[in-house]
């Protein structure tokens, strides 16, 4: 996503990015992340699916007259990015590495484009064939889930139900008689 670009919230995975704000955040919560991490995202996003060198990223996060250890500031701050997406290194989401090179955006994004002209009520846009068969996958697993929970309480209503026709077991008086020759001795 270029900075010319009139996109201003970058969507992908739970979270959405909005670029003129500088905010992420996770199913519509705002996240707390500091300010390199968060300009590494921003850079990241820039170009999904392409590599950002190293280099690059110490351009855009470190001024030429800052003196810092480079290698340890910008593997804390992809560290940090990471935790708070929830995301690996060994099985990356979102952010792969290209060791000694750089980082690439490997998630798919969508981006919202402001319009003034369109209601803000309008219908979303209809998704293309590959989002629509993950939607329509995620349907279903939605529709086996509920189907499951549902036959589990039925299940257990039923269980409950005959329970309490059938009634609990009626303890039975055990009576145990000793014989004369089996009783104990009297102390006296």
């Amino acid at each position: 996503m270029p900075a010319s670009s009139a996109s201003s919230v970058v969507r992908f995975g739970s979270f959405e990015f909005d670029v003129l704000s500088g905010e992420l955040r996770r199913s519509g919560m705002r996240v707390n992340l500091q300010d390199q991490p968060l300009r590494v995202l921003e850079c990241l996003l820039e170009r999904p699916g392409q590599l950002v060198s190293r280099e690059d990223l110490r351009r855009r996060l470190w001024s030429g007259d800052t003196f810092v250890d480079f290698e340890q500031g910008l593997n804390a701050a992809v560290k940090r990015l990471r935790e708070t997406l929830a995301d690996s290194a060994e099985s990356p989401r979102f952010i792969e590495t290209v060791p000694r090179r750089g980082y690439r955006f490997v998630a798919p994004v969508g981006c919202d484009v402001p319009d003034a002209d369109a209601p803000r009520n309008s219908e979303p846009e209809k998704p293309s064939d590959g989002a629509a068969s993950r939607s329509s996958a995620g349907r279903l697993r939605y529709v086996a889930l509920i189907s499951g929970t549902a036959l589990v309480v039925i299940m257990v209503a039923a269980m409950t139900g005959w329970l309490r026709r059938t009634g609990p077991a009626r303890p039975q008086r055990l009576e145990i008689h000793l014989g004369r020759d089996q009783r104990q001795p009297a102390y006296s």
